[in-house]
């Protein structure tokens, strides 16, 4: 019911908000800029120092992650949602058809996952639907995207790689448990398993480069920048790890 701003360095706490007044389901941040979901179908934008910039309303159901991207937002509720950042103006209400999971954009494409096992991908801004992308067997826990290629991860243990232009599946990667946590770039993608493991996998062919195994720590979200990989666990931990080159 609240959000907590700390010292990347040193781990001290630099701001509590707490406008929230239940669960705060996603975060991200942008050139100091934090942004915050949480239930009461909208989310808050924030400066570090604690001020609210913003409060958007209008979702109709409780909102699971926010993302910006240059001048505008996207957040995932029961449909997607586009905000330009500047006017603050509700730009489009995309149709879904289930609870939204994760949501990501570039310059021409919105992607989603939700429960309903489907990728959605729009084109942006004209908000046309360019692919319904189906092949997971249970419902998507994330998504994200480089270039022409998306990805997604899937509580039926599998996660998916697709070619944006054509809506063909490229690759399928496997674990042994659901994956609860996925990121790419224009070489990898790292996938977050229950299986206690991360995999990193090449964005070209689809090969598994490196397995790496986590001990007792579940991995449910996870994150990379450069060499260094950042998780959360399922028993509230994080886990911050080097991999380097696989």
């Amino acid at each position: 019911d609240c959000t907590v701003v700390l010292n990347w360095k040193t781990g001290e706490r630099l701001h509590h908000f707490k406008q929230h007044t239940n669960f705060v389901w996603g975060v991200n941040i942008k050139n100091n800029i934090l942004y915050s979901a949480s239930y009461f179908f909208g989310f808050r934008v924030w400066d570090l120092d604690g001020t609210q910039i913003q409060n958007y309303q209008g979702c109709k159901s409780n909102v699971w992650c926010v993302t910006p991207y240059k001048d505008w937002i996207v957040c995932a509720s029961e449909n997607v949602y586009v905000w330009n950042s500047t006017t603050k103006q509700l730009l489009a209400e995309l149709e879904v058809g289930g609870i939204v999971s994760s949501v990501c954009m570039s310059d021409d494409t919105i992607v989603c996952g939700s429960y309903s096992t489907n990728v959605l991908v729009w084109d942006f801004p004209s908000f046309n639907l360019r692919h319904k992308m189906s092949g997971h067997r249970s419902m998507i826990r994330c998504v994200d995207m480089s270039g022409n290629i998306a990805c997604s991860a899937s509580n039926d243990k599998t996660a998916r790689v697709w070619n944006l232009q054509t809506g063909v599946c490229l690759y399928r990667l496997d674990h042994l448990g659901p994956i609860l946590g996925i990121k790419m770039d224009r070489e990898k993608i790292v996938t977050a398993s229950l299986d206690f493991s991360f995999r990193i996998w090449s964005v070209d062919t689809g090969r598994c480069l490196r397995e790496i195994g986590t001990g007792h720590f579940q991995p449910t979200c996870l994150d990379f920048s450069g060499d260094h990989l950042v998780a959360g666990g399922k028993n509230g931990d994080i886990l911050v790890l080097q991999f380097g080159d696989p």
